[in-house]
């Protein structure tokens, strides 16, 4: 009796661990997060390269004024295309104003 004692409680364990594991497996691994824009990824890419974000994230402009940042910034060196200006104005204006 006490022999398959041991053995009853060894099939609930082993049960257990088997169900544990396909209830592992069939839970879809999260993603680190949504996909950052063009815009953001620019933000963190080509911005934060010369300066903390938080000079950024800070101010509340309007379209036309992070334009002008931005192009001054692209006169101290900031590489950007046409197409990652307007991304990256695009995103500012709408995130930070």
């Amino acid at each position: 009796m006490r022999v398959s004692g041991v053995v009853a409680v060894l099939v609930v364990l082993l049960g257990l661990v088997i169900v544990s594991a396909c209830a592992r497996a069939a839970t879809p691994t999260p993603t680190s997060g949504p996909k950052p824009s063009e815009g953001e990824a620019l933000l963190r890419e080509r911005c934060a390269r010369c300066h903390g974000l938080s000079l950024v994230t800070s101010e509340r402009e309007s379209a036309d004024e992070w334009r002008a940042i931005v192009e001054d910034m692209i006169r101290k060196g900031a590489t950007l295309n046409a197409d990652e200006i307007d991304a990256l104005v695009d995103y500012l204006a709408q995130t930070y104003r």
